[in-house]
């Protein structure tokens, strides 16, 4: 059986493919129409976390615009919409990195 590696930052994008008893993928049972969902999946799944970097780093963005805006009442409103924006985004992709590493788990 296949160690579990834990949960990694980037995952690869074979990860849902089926693998041979010592962990490793099969190219010889790779099938070219019933393939394609679990990769599909996983560069979802890859697409989703860098949108989750993104948006962790438009919060730090955001209270840097907020700590730079002295004061000034438009340049804080700006911020602050920055960072609600920014972590409305982190919870979507955050949710659906769920969903779409539930999925993929079904696959397997």
């Amino acid at each position: 059986m296949c160690e579990d590696k834990g949960i990694t930052l980037i995952p690869s994008w074979h990860q849902y493919l089926p693998k041979d008893g010592d962990c490793r993928i099969d190219i010889n049972k790779f099938t070219f129409p019933d393939d394609i969902a679990p990769i599909a999946l996983a560069v979802v799944e890859i697409l989703l976390r860098i949108g989750t970097f993104a948006a962790i780093a438009f919060v730090i963005y955001g209270g840097f615009q907020f700590l730079t805006s002295q004061g000034e009442p438009d340049k804080a409103a700006n911020a602050r919409k920055t960072i609600i924006n920014s972590v409305v985004g982190l919870v979507i992709t955050l949710l659906a990195t769920v969903v779409v590493s539930f999925i993929g788990g079904q696959l397997l």
